[in-house]
């Protein structure tokens, strides 16, 4: 990546964050039998750095700890959101399963075969949410989740970990964005949202996130929301919707190359752009999770050779971040538009 200022695009590929390279993403969900939960599998061609950063007062994750900058483990193999609450972090040990069959993961014996995939994960609070309490996810729901990942991937909405999820509004579900830079790279967020909170402001009926569409990508959800009584200034709020247990999952990914401070870094900023999409956010009982990742197989991480450069690489991941940020607040309303 050169240092000089770091332009974007309006809009990426196909607006995914299958639009870098080496991602793919699958879904595996079931709304029979008394289900109405998944799990969504993001799988990475090639190890990738990675960093979460955890916000509110009910987090369901596994490995966070290890992706701190500071801990032993350099690269991530695959990311698994699922519904299910706790039992959902089942799934994760389904991928972790297909990705050694494939003989991918971190090395931990003699022999290449011998390895340990590292396979972070969050899960939202969906039981009962429309299907029984019981039926939820567990390690076949990652296997096929991770059988089924392609690139590009455009099933977004009501699939995978967003089956059942709801909103303040409704129906939430798991969706997509990307931005790419004027060189070439890509950044792009993926988001599970399952929220308590509402898209809407509950003074003007606006979308709270109106600034940040590209296009026409959010649709009719720009039209303000009226209230049953035909008041403008409140939104039309379905509390059948909400729940006392809420998570948004998201996930940033650039092929950018970023140590893993930098890729925490850009975790932290993309909770800024959920802050933006949802009121409120980060609750008592919310377990917000952002993953930030860079997919570059760059190993040229040496810092700048003078002060210069420094300050340009810092004004250039500052723009990243940003970006990111702005990919988090447009996927989380592409997510609910089914």
């Amino acid at each position: 990546m050169e240092d000089r200022g770091w332009e974007f695009v309006t809009q990426g590929r196909t607006n995914s964050l299958t639009d870098v390279a080496g991602v793919r993403v699958g879904h595996f969900e079931r709304s029979d039998d008394g289900y109405l939960s998944g799990t969504t599998a993001i799988l990475f061609d090639a190890p990738t750095r990675m960093a979460g950063d955890v916000r509110g007062g009910g987090p369901g994750t596994r490995e966070i700890d290890a992706l701190r900058p500071e801990n032993l483990i350099e690269e991530v193999h695959g990311v698994v959101l699922s519904g299910g609450s706790a039992y959902g972090l089942d799934a994760a040990s389904g991928v972790m399963r297909y990705l050694e069959e494939e003989g991918r993961g971190y090395r931990a014996g003699a022999s290449d075969d011998e390895v340990v995939p590292i396979v972070p994960g969050a899960v939202i609070f969906d039981l009962g949410r429309g299907g029984a309490f019981g039926r939820r996810p567990d390690a076949e729901f990652g296997y096929r989740a991770a059988r089924y990942a392609v690139s590009p991937q455009n099933r977004w909405g009501r699939v995978g970990a967003g089956t059942g999820a709801r909103t303040g509004d409704g129906f939430g579900g798991v969706g997509s964005a990307s931005s790419t830079l004027s060189n070439g790279s890509v950044i792009a967020a993926l988001s599970v949202v399952n929220a308590r909170g509402s898209l809407y402001s509950e003074t003007t009926g606006e979308l709270l996130a109106r600034d940040f569409e590209r296009g026409d990508e959010f649709g009719d959800m720009v039209t303000p929301r009226v209230s049953m009584s035909g008041d403008t200034q409140r939104s039309d709020r379905r509390e059948s919707g909400a729940s006392p247990f809420n998570t948004t999952l998201v996930v940033v990914v650039t092929d950018v190359a970023l140590t893993r401070s930098e890729c925490l870094k850009m975790a932290q900023v993309g909770h800024d752009g959920l802050a933006r999409a949802v009121r409120p956010v980060h609750s008592y009982f919310d377990g917000d999770v952002v993953f930030g990742g860079s997919c570059s197989d760059s190993t040229n991480l040496a810092e700048p050779r003078s002060s210069g450069d420094l300050l340009q690489r810092r004004v250039n991941l500052a723009s990243l971040y940003e970006e990111g940020a702005a990919c988090v607040t447009r996927s989380i309303v592409r997510a609910c538009l089914g």
